[in-house]
């Protein structure tokens, strides 16, 4: 299915509750071949609510050559809201099938917004199954982002705002690189917990929000932190950090390399800020902790010249008086 350009699309259940949407959907056992379906929003917009939203699933085949489903749904504008979203399905194979179900699918989500309590990609048990999304603008928001244990899961990140509260498990790790767009914790004061490693390129961005010295934002990664873009500050409802407020902003059970990370955004009055990576304590040990501090300021440029002036004064004065008859 093809939207025009500039048409919209709505979706809701009968009595405006929340509806299914599959694209690309064979839950049959039977069949060899390739099954396709595309729902192309580009130019468009979609706005629905529902309780489903699937791409590409496919049962297990129980005889001849293994068909599969290909899947591909692309969305620009508009909202949408979903319990679950599924990238790629396809369940093992069971009795004497020949294969596991082969679900294909790919979101292509480049404007508008996403929210779903969870994502899901290349999921259903079978390796077959493969799930990707291509993820470059708009605003994606999700309780959880999960891969399949035995499918194929690709999160391509190059624009666009994310608020997740947690990536991938710990039985079912899933790292996350970040090419580009901001990594936004929670919704306003949130968390956001990575199950592998995070990855920041140079055109990614972390927010990380501060209300109070017990009220921030912040990211626990189960692996390492390779930080490479920017670290974006803001302050919310009115709030000034004093001298020597300090913020755990992000955790890592392994490494935390910060060597090009830039720091950005608001800037704590009359000091200074510090960026260091700390060693863990506590329940904390062996992790290392990213720490934001505001510190002494650096003096003024005009007050180390005065210094250096009186500095220059009290010399000469010395050396007239020991010069002195």
């Amino acid at each position: 299915m093809d939207i025009a350009s500039g048409g919209t699309l709505t979706i809701t259940a009968p009595g405006g509750g929340k509806a299914t949407l599959r694209v690309g959907y064979v839950d049959s056992t039977t069949g060899t071949d390739v099954s396709r379906g595309t729902l192309d929003l580009t130019g468009g917009t979609l706005n629905a609510t529902l309780g489903e939203l699937t791409i590409g699933y496919h049962l297990y085949p129980w005889s001849g050559t293994a068909g599969k489903v290909e899947a591909v749904m692309t969305m620009e504008a508009g909202s949408v809201t979903a319990d679950t979203v599924t990238i790629g399905y396809g369940q093992p194979p069971q009795g004497g099938a020949v294969a596991g179900g082969g679900g294909i699918g790919t979101l292509n989500f480049r404007g508008g917004s996403l929210q779903a309590q969870t994502i899901q990609l290349g999921v259903g048990g079978s390796n077959r199954a493969k799930g990707t999304l291509n993820f470059s603008g708009g605003t994606l928001t999700a309780e959880q982002i999960l891969r399949g244990a035995s499918g194929t899961a690709n999160f391509n990140w190059t624009a666009g705002t994310l608020h997740v509260d947690t990536f991938g498990t710990a039985s079912v790790p899933f790292n996350l690189l970040q090419q580009g767009g901001v990594l936004a914790p929670g919704r306003s004061i949130g968390s956001t917990t990575i199950y592998g490693n995070y990855t920041q390129a140079s055109d990614g961005v972390l927010e990380i929000e501060l209300a109070s010295p017990t009220s921030y934002d912040t990211v626990t990664v189960y692996g390492n932190a390779d930080l490479k873009g920017t670290l974006l500050v803001k302050f919310l409802g009115g709030y000034a950090p004093g001298l020597g407020d300090t913020f755990h902003i992000l955790y890592a059970s392994g490494t935390i390399d910060m060597t090009n990370l830039v720091l950005a955004g608001d800037e704590p009055p009359n000091s200074r800020w510090l960026l260091d990576v700390i060693p863990g304590e506590g329940p904390w040990e062996n992790w290392q902790i990213l720490q934001l501090q505001a510190a002494v300021p650096e003096p003024a440029s005009w007050l180390l010249a005065l210094l250096a002036g009186l500095a220059g004064l009290g010399y000469a004065g010395r050396k007239r008086s020991r010069l002195a008859p």
